[in-house]
């Protein structure tokens, strides 16, 4: 385990610990993989790896591949969906304890053939072996009436073209 993954989860208990012994309860929304447009004048970091079979960076492609190689596949979130979630759980009355924030998972190889298809770039060849993905559900969120605006192919369209428009990458 990292040391930063053991500062989370030491972190996050003694968190909820001392909220629970001082009478309020937490809500939060879990991320994962964060894709589409973004305000910032820099490509942030999530969006760097999620482009990194394009890229090719040597730095971001292992990290994206032990994240598909330990999870068996790659759980993607719209920035939108994020925001609009977070808005979502501070409103809802009988929201509590922790979300985890999803529209769904996508093999390596099916995110490498999404960008491939907007791109033309995709420098990422290797043959992915793509095992049965862990189940990354966002079932809770939407057991309490929370319902995503983008798709996963909406995603990487958002995502590639605001990589576009400010040249990260380079236009088709």
């Amino acid at each position: 385990m990292l040391q930063a993954e053991k500062f989370q989860i030491f972190f996050s208990s003694r968190y909820f610990q001392f909220a629970k012994e001082n009478g309020f309860d937490p809500v939060s929304v879990i991320t994962t993989t964060v894709g589409g447009s973004f305000l910032k004048s820099t490509v942030p970091a999530s969006i760097q790896v999620v482009l990194s079979p394009v890229t090719g960076d040597p730095k971001l492609l292992p990290i994206l591949e032990a994240m598909n190689s330990r999870m068996g596949s790659i759980a993607l979130v719209h920035i939108v969906d994020i925001s609009n979630a977070h808005i979502f759980v501070m409103e809802h009355p009988e929201a509590e304890g922790q979300y985890l924030c999803c529209i769904n998972s996508c093999a390596m190889s099916n995110l490498v053939e999404h960008l491939s298809k907007k791109t033309l770039l995709c420098r990422h060849a290797e043959k992915q072996h793509d095992s049965v993905p862990a189940e990354i559900s966002s079932k809770k969120l939407r057991d309490l009436g929370f319902s995503y605006n983008y798709n996963i192919h909406e995603i990487i369209q958002h995502t590639v073209k605001i990589c576009m428009d400010c040249e990260f990458l380079p236009v088709m």
